[in-house]
């Protein structure tokens, strides 16, 4: 199983002056990279074989393509990499055959698709840099090997705090690969300060373009069709990731909520002067504060009951009775450390216990 790139709880409360560099990765052409025999092999390699394995094999070698430009079309070329997009079982069988570039990184790894993060974090830069060093050699090496290949002009580097420490440059395939103030990953924009206003500024320019849209033909269109465009729409950049950006600035959070108002007012189809107070409650909706809370409290309980990834599990702090060899009544409520730092009292796995 791929490592996470999250500290360790632990590691988070009681580490003072760290920092942390990640390498954000990405594969070029990542579905048509994949080589029939490779993945067969990693198939067998996880334990399929017999008669799973043969209806299979037949499902990707064989495989033809033709070129089209107009009204014309090249003659059939068979291949033997790639597998059909648009499938079910395409995204399942690219994951199998990257599934084992985890392997021999010192450094915590993050994939997703075809989207790949590296994350270290030490004292010592001339440390970090020699980590990563290693890892980014054991990825080109196992691109090599695999025909998968990642766009070195696609991959940055992100420093986290201390930025007057300098640090040597990382190179992948004899590429210097450039550094970068913040970097959009998954849908959230993460920066070197762990800031989340240029995320928070990125959500409000995406839901006023949305929201303008909507207002044009506000008037001609009942409320319930202006509400449903508004859930379908907007909603969705709102609720992303708002687990994770949920220890936002007061003034960020009054941005994300500034915008709420104005949906609440062209459903309603109020004037902009008019009063906020009943707003929400016309509308049946919570402040988007609460919204992410209450978001916070049922993602923590998927992940306390084990309805996640067990990696996340394992961040979950202590609870009294995994301290204590005594009996107490309150045996399942978790003990938080210590820890002067606001940045790790706002965390999740802080702030969601305690809601």
């Amino acid at each position: 199983m791929p490592k996470s790139p999250l500290l360790k709880p632990h590691k988070l409360y009681t580490a003072r002056g760290l920092s942390s560099r990640i390498v954000f990765m990405a594969i070029s052409k990542a579905f048509g990279r994949v080589i029939h025999s490779g993945l067969i092999y990693k198939l067998e390699q996880l334990g399929m074989d017999g008669s799973l394995l043969n209806l299979l094999s037949p499902y990707l070698s064989g495989r033809s393509q033709i070129v089209r430009i107009n009204d014309s079309f090249s003659n059939a070329c068979f291949t033997n990499c790639g597998i059909p997009q648009g499938s079910v079982l395409g995204p399942l069988f690219f994951l199998i055959y990257v599934n084992d570039v985890a392997e021999s990184i010192e450094s915590s790894i993050s994939l997703f698709a075809d989207d790949t993060a590296l994350l270290f974090s030490s004292r010592c830069p001339l440390h970090r840099h020699q980590v990563l060093t290693r890892d980014l050699h054991t990825l080109s090496n196992w691109s090599n090997l695999w025909n998968v290949n990642f766009n070195p002009e696609k991959t940055k580097v992100l420093t986290i705090l201390k930025p007057h420490i300098s640090h040597p440059v990382l190179k992948f395939n004899n590429i210097d690969l450039s550094g970068t103030d913040s970097y959009k990953y998954l849908g959230l924009i993460f920066h070197r300060t762990l800031s989340w206003h240029r995320h928070i500024l990125s959500i409000k320019q995406k839901t006023t373009l949305r929201l303008s849209r909507i207002k044009q033909f506000s008037h001609l269109v009942p409320r319930k069709v202006l509400y449903m465009l508004y859930v379908s729409c907007v909603l969705p950049i709102l609720d992303h990731g708002n687990v994770i950006f949920a220890n936002c600035l007061t003034s960020d959070n009054s941005l994300l909520e500034n915008i709420y108002t104005k949906a609440a007012k062209i459903i309603l189809h109020c004037f902009r002067t008019s009063c906020n107070a009943t707003f929400f409650s016309d509308l049946n909706l919570i402040p988007l504060s609460n919204r992410r809370e209450l978001h916070m409290i049922l993602f923590f309980c998927k992940i306390k009951t084990v309805l996640t990834s067990p990696v996340l599990h394992s961040f979950l702090p202590l609870t009294l009775g995994e301290i204590s060899a005594y009996s107490f009544r309150h045996a399942n409520n978790f003990q938080l450390p210590l820890f002067k730092r606001s940045l790790v009292h706002n965390s999740f796995f802080y702030k969601a216990p305690v809601l």
